[in-house]
């Protein structure tokens, strides 16, 4: 009975040697002597990293660039936003004459060449380029594989859609929708429906997009905005809205 006493006695202070070593440490984890120090470090660990970038930190500063007028918001040079939504979004600076409807031009109806018509469906399509001359009215959608380019003074009543860019010249209108890679509108340009680009939307001193009945949506990688650009709806940007005042190639 002796030794078995002993030899339970004997385990007993062997194992306690054996817990000296580990015995500050667990008195620090149940006892810590800075009882905040744990707590910033658990934060610390449990707490995301910092990925904002510097753009997107920068976003919403300048708040001078917006100003809030009735339905109205106007925008003026300088600019850098990524969402946007108005009655009526305006681009401030320009100083030049506002232009009247073209006289030059007879506005007959046109067949787009090159291209094969689908009457059930009404629209145009090809697989090359579709250029539109000057001053002609082209009814029903249009669809290319490649660029469609509009004449200055033309109007397409209908919807188009390229599989690489869409240019629509001086004073040029779509009535309907326009989807492509790239789309730029030049001097007082329009689209009366829903401006959508996969990369970059140019819109060039006075054109539009929408009017007051019918909002409409600019959606593209990145858009440039120069003076006198009407929009009616919102814009939304996955990079940026760059708003200047004087027209450039905005190089992607």
């Amino acid at each position: 009975m002796f030794s078995v006493w002993t030899e339970l006695i004997a385990l007993v202070l062997i194992f306690a040697f054996m817990l000296l070593p580990f015995l500050p440490a667990l008195l620090e984890l149940y006892s810590p002597r800075d009882p905040e120090a744990l707590c910033l470090d658990e934060n610390e660990r449990l707490s995301p990293p910092d990925t904002e970038s510097e753009e997107e930190k920068n976003e919403g500063e300048g708040s001078g660039m917006f100003l809030q007028a009735d339905d109205e918001c106007v925008v003026f040079p300088g600019a850098l936003f990524k969402h946007l939504t108005a009655s009526c979004i305006r681009i401030a600076g320009y100083s030049g004459s506002y232009p009247s409807l073209s006289e030059k031009y007879s506005m007959e109806q046109y067949a787009p060449e090159e291209t094969q018509w689908y009457p059930e469906q009404r629209y145009w399509y090809s697989k090359k380029d579709i250029i539109i001359p000057p001053g002609v009215c082209v009814d029903g959608d249009m669809v290319s594989e490649g660029n469609i380019i509009l004449g200055e003074s033309s109007v397409i009543s209908g919807a188009v859609k390229a599989g690489c860019d869409i240019e629509l010249r001086a004073q040029a209108r779509v009535k309907g929708c326009c989807t492509a890679n790239n789309i730029r509108l030049f001097y007082a340009a329009g689209i009366s429906g829903c401006v959508v680009a996969s990369q970059r939307i140019h819109m060039m001193e006075l054109s539009w997009a929408g009017d007051q009945e019918s909002p409409v949506s600019v959606v593209a990688n990145e858009v440039l905005l120069l003076p006198g650009v009407r929009i009616y709806g919102g814009i939304n940007a996955h990079k940026h809205v760059k708003v200047s005042d004087a027209d450039e190639e905005y190089i992607l």
